[in-house]
């Protein structure tokens, strides 16, 4: 490979002075040229110095241009001759470029895919050879192997020149066998059982389906973490004065296994005495120690006093302190074994917002980000408005990712802070076509294009038409979240429907619907809509016209929505209540009248260990006026993967008998689904990690519901009732749900399993 010349005082001796004239500060640059140049123009050479035809050169120039040149990467040698001449000087560069890299090639990989070892590749094809980058390379090329418990893996490069300038850089892969943990051992532990200290650890020992789970792999870095972790369980259970020595790991003679043994010195435990809190306090003590849930008497908790501080900072930081400083002040009495705990406030001053700056958002323009903020220049950083803003930018559903952070401003007093927020785009358009199965449709085909940020506006546009057995669905729909940057928001559906019920009839619909909404507060928004749509019946089957009426439905309704949940999908936390009130006929027009009242409300729990529990529940009533039934086309069914799982798609509630064969007296009866005009249905769910790369989840479900007649009272004990397993998988697109339903008491007729499969939003 071509040498890098030394360019400090050894390279500037390199000056050449033609007809040996001495250099003079007085002489002037006539010309510059460049020489050995290839790939890199002349001009650009040029443009690094500081040196400049008709201007003035010294030594002390020329060793800037050269570091300067160096710098750009591009050169192995840089020389500097100069030619005195009666009017000046005329300097000649002499380069000697890097070669280029024609290819990059992998071998030896088997454990992990080409592609993923492409991405931890930090240059390209095409670049100037960089001996750093290519280092640089090889390191995240290992450290990929060591996650995966290659902890042996070795990776080397090799530069092999296929031209005078171009080479190929090749990295070459031993990975060897993946070193597996066969033993992890406490010594000194009395107060815990071993099998208490691993279950707070990350690595683990090879088990039976190591092979399947990847668990009992040896990574050293996880490792250290463990130890930090054993050693907070201590802290967290009264142990202050707990030792943990750093783990001792031995390799098997095969190098296949690792013997894990942790020595420990534990000491006694520490209970917590007297707790107060000193310093300049913006409220009443006790309304400040309400934030404190630390207890006296309790046994001594790390955690606990660490979120105590985080509660009480957080509080100062709602009124505007962001620069609060808690610290907990601690007197050990080591006879009686009791921590006295003091938490010590100084509040600093009042911090106000210099700066906000938007960066990664390349389709979404910055108002679309700007206007969830609670946030504002010049005004007080409140830590809730800033929490809140995170939230809201979140909640769009634009960003797979959203990180706030601050900095003190530069231009302005310490007590500004500037406000960077980072966003990650994630997919908000996409194109599908597909063919599937699904337990309520069976086999079906369907188009979906949507682009949930339509030009970078946050606008959300969908076009889609969906064939299967027993639907063809066609629709489109545009949602204007911020109607001409305001605080109203606007909406239009289109669609064109038909389904088919079974063998009892075959509905077909078509219209539309228009709605107006306005956001009250932060998390509550207010909707009018309208909708029309023209529904008849076909194929029915033993039920007369005079009940199952076709028609059009004209009606205006009004809903309150208050959201809360911390992610559109992948819910952990938060809630969402709803209430609508829909009118129909009368001065609006339309063939039916009624009034319809749905009220639905559902909540999130955070448990220990990333599991999540849901409670839902959802109410209607209805009635038809004027002495009327409830129109057919309006009635409530309860049945299926959205209400009560375990039971077919709409076939809970009253039912009627009617004729199996239309015009024949004679003919068996069969039992028709009615629908009712009032249903109630409850739902809860376990969620729970299966495999988080994938964003697959588990899921356990108890639900209950049923639907009542004008003639019936709502009557809790009959609510039908289901439990079952299932399995959810959050895809970029959309999220998936697979479920097994079980029904509790099934009734003759009712299958004892029931699958369900579904595509889209959940509750």
């Amino acid at each position: 490979m071509a040498r890098r010349a030394i360019w400090l005082p050894c390279l500037v001796l390199f000056f050449v002075l033609r007809a040996g004239a001495a250099w003079s500060a007085e002489k002037k640059v006539l010309s510059i040229s460049v020489e050995g140049n290839r790939r890199i123009e002349a001009d650009a050479v040029k443009a690094a110095l500081k040196t400049q035809v008709g201007g003035g050169y010294s030594l002390p120039l020329i060793q800037e241009d050269i570091k300067a040149l160096f710098a750009l990467g591009y050169f192995n040698s840089i020389e500097v001759h100069g030619e005195e001449k009666p009017e000046g000087i005329a300097l000649i560069y002499r380069v000697e470029e890097k070669p280029i890299i024609r290819d990059i090639e992998i071998s030896g990989n088997d454990e992990i895919e080409l592609e993923k070892i492409q991405e931890a590749i930090t240059f390209k094809k095409g670049a100037f050879l960089d001996l750093n980058a290519i280092r640089e390379s090889v390191k995240k090329i290992q450290d990929m192997y060591v996650d995966k418990g290659f902890y042996l893996a070795t990776v080397e490069y090799v530069l092999r020149p296929v031209a005078q300038t171009e080479v190929v850089v090749e990295y070459r892969i031993e990975e060897g066998q993946k070193v597996r943990v066969r033993r992890i051992t406490f010594i000194g532990n009395k107060a815990f059982s071993a099998d208490t200290l691993k279950k707070t650890m990350e690595t683990s020992e090879a088990g039976w389906f190591s092979w399947l789970s990847g668990s009992g792999t040896f990574k050293e870095a996880a490792l250290d973490r463990d130890v930090s972790m054993v050693a907070m369980h201590y802290y967290n259970n009264g142990y202050i004065q707990v030792q943990v020595m750093p783990a001792q790991v031995t390799l098997s003679p095969d190098k296949k296994w690792t013997y894990i043994t942790i020595p420990i010195e534990e000491g006694q435990q520490f209970t917590l005495g007297h707790i107060d809190l000193e310093g300049e306090l913006i409220y009443k003590k006790d309304k400040i120690m309400e934030k404190v849930k630390s207890t006296e008497g309790g046994v001594f908790n790390r955690s606990q006093v660490q979120e105590d501080l985080f509660n009480i900072t957080d509080m100062y930081a709602d009124v505007g302190y962001a620069f609060a400083n808690v610290t907990p002040l601690t007197r050990i009495d080591e006879t009686r074994r009791i921590v006295d705990l003091t938490f010590s406030v100084q509040k600093g001053k009042l911090v106000y917002v210099n700066r906000i700056d938007v960066t990664g958002n390349i389709k979404t323009r910055d108002k679309v980000v700007r206007r969830e903020l609670k946030i504002e220049e010049g005004k007080l950083l409140r830590g809730a408005d800033l929490r809140l803003s995170r939230q809201r930018v979140y909640a769009t559903g634009f960003f797979e990712d959203v990180n706030f952070t601050t900095a003190p401003a530069k231009e302005a007093r310490e007590e500004k802070l500037d406000i960077s927020i980072k966003v990650k785009e994630g997919q908000t358009g996409s194109l599908a076509a597909g063919a599937g199965f699904s337990s309520i449709d069976r086999f079906l085909f369907t188009t979906q294009a949507s682009l949930g940020n339509f030009l970078g506006l946050g606008h959300r546009l969908s076009v889609s038409f969906q064939i299967s057995e027993i639907r063809q669905i066609y629709s489109v729909s545009y949602f204007v979240p911020y109607f001409l940057d305001s605080m109203w928001n606007f909406g239009v559906d289109l669609y064109e429907a038909e389904t088919r019920y079974g063998s009892d009839y075959v509905k077909k619909s078509r219209g539309g619907s228009l709605r107006w909404g306005y956001r009250i507060e932060d998390f509550t928004q207010a909707y009018l809509s309208y909708r029309y749509e023209d529904v008849t019946f076909t194929k029915v089957r033993g039920v007369t016209s005079a009940f199952v009426r076709p028609g059009i439905t004209s009606s205006l309704s009004g809903t309150i929505v208050r959201d809360t949940k911390d992610h559109p999908w992948e819910t952990t936390r938060g809630s969402v209540e709803s209430i609508t009130v829909e009118g129909g006929g009368g001065v609006i027009g339309g063939d039916f009248d009624f009034v319809k009242c749905d009220t639905a409300g559902t909540v999130y729990f955070p448990l220990l260990w990333k599991f999540v529990f849901m409670l839902n529940g959802r109410l209607g009533y209805g009635m038809g006026i004027g002495g009327e039934p409830l129109p057919f086309a309006e009635r409530y069914f309860v049945g299926g993967v959205n209400s009560v799982r375990g039971y077919y798609y709409r076939t809970l509630g009253p039912t009627v008998r009617v004729l199996a064969y239309d015009g024949d007296p004679s003919s068996l009866t069969t039992s028709f689904t009615i629908g009712g005009n009032k249903m109630v249905v409850f739902n809860s769910e376990l969620l729970f990690p299966i495999i988080e790369q994938a964003k697959i989840k588990g899921l356990l479900f108890f639900d209950a519901g049923n639907a009542f007649g004008e003639a019936e009272a709502i009557d809790l004990i009959s609510l039908r009732q289901g439990w079952g397993v299932g399995f959810r998988w959050f895809t970029p697109i959309a999220p998936f749900r697979f479920e097994w339903g079980f029904p509790i008491k099934p009734r003759p007729g009712e299958l004892h399993t029931v699958f369900e499969f579904s595509i889209g939003t959940f509750f």
